[in-house]
């Protein structure tokens, strides 16, 4: 859990939050619901004002008291395409892309790193998570295409993943990729 902190933020478990005063839990706010890696519930996370007036973050998962301020997020699943291969990823579930044999789209270019980057789904929402030096290429539905390198972005809808390439260069490693529901 603590990845997941911000600087500065706490997260803390459910037995942790049970144990606490009604009065000190009437001081907690319920923000988001969230997944963490290797769990498939979601997970309630709550913002507490501290003294300083810095928010800080605290986590219960199922059985509290406070009621939910949203349903889960839909089921989603993200299908990516590479040449013939055709790989799905679901809620919770990494498709890794690179260079190396142990990744999952094996893409044999000198400009694609070993562990080039990772394409992920949690709460609801499809995301590139771009480890490389040579960064990547994402074009999503108007074709605009925008270069992440080693930061994270959204995906929606459907587009094209280049990595370390231009989409439009004769040598660019093309993955295709669509949102659909799950």
């Amino acid at each position: 859990m603590s990845a997941t902190a911000n600087p500065g933020e706490v997260l803390i478990s459910q037995s942790f939050f049970e144990a606490l005063s009604a009065g000190s839990r009437g001081t907690l706010r319920l923000l988001d619901k969230m997944a963490f890696k290797g769990k498939q519930e979601l997970f309630d996370v709550y913002t507490l004002r501290s003294d300083d007036g810095v928010p800080s973050t605290h986590v219960a998962s199922r059985g509290t008291f406070v009621e939910r301020r949203s349903a889960p997020p839909p089921p989603i699943n993200l299908i990516i395409r590479y040449e013939d291969q055709l790989r799905s990823c679901g809620n919770n579930e990494l498709v890794t892309i690179g260079r190396s044999p142990e990744c999952d789209i094996v893409i044999q270019r000198p400009w694609v790193s070993r562990h080039h980057a990772t394409f992920t789904i949690s709460n609801g929402k499809a995301r590139l998570v771009e480890r490389s030096s040579s960064g990547t290429f994402v074009s999503m539905g108007s074709g605009q295409e925008v270069y992440v390198r080693r930061e994270d972005i959204l995906l929606f809808g459907s587009g094209v993943i280049s990595p370390g390439r231009r989409s439009s260069l004769g040598d660019a490693q093309i993955l295709h990729y669509e949102i659909v529901s799950g």
